[in-house]
């Protein structure tokens, strides 16, 4: 897997989610801008894991899986407030998932070249 294969996952679940937070109600302003801003930190945490990755330091990748945790709760918690449907929430745990997977690999290639 190239680590740029991550990156180009998480413009496109960033795209999606954009479209979904278009429908949160305006009462819930906190909730939507702390999983706008979590996206947007995961990308630019991304990006300086990408141009750093010979480095072999995880900090910047842990850190994502972190914001990637926050984030898998801030959904629930729509979810839950009945803010998103249970289809969304199971299109958004798919590419959460998929993506945290892809991070964990990443951490795991560099972890084996120490």
């Amino acid at each position: 897997m190239d680590n740029a294969t991550v990156v180009l996952r998480l413009k496109k679940t960033i795209v999606y989610m954009d479209k979904v937070l278009d429908n949160y109600p305006k009462k819930e302003f906190v909730l939507k801008e702390r999983i706008s801003n979590c996206l947007y930190d995961i990308l630019e945490l991304s990006y300086l894991s990408y141009y750093h990755s010979n480095d072999l330091d995880t900090e910047y990748l842990k850190n994502i899986l972190t914001k990637l945790k926050m984030l898998d709760f801030y959904i629930k918690n729509s979810y839950d407030k009945g803010i998103i449907s249970r289809k969304k929430l199971t299109n958004l745990g798919v590419h959460l998932r998929d993506i945290t997977n892809m991070y964990y690999a990443w951490v795991t290639k560099i972890e084996k070249k120490k």
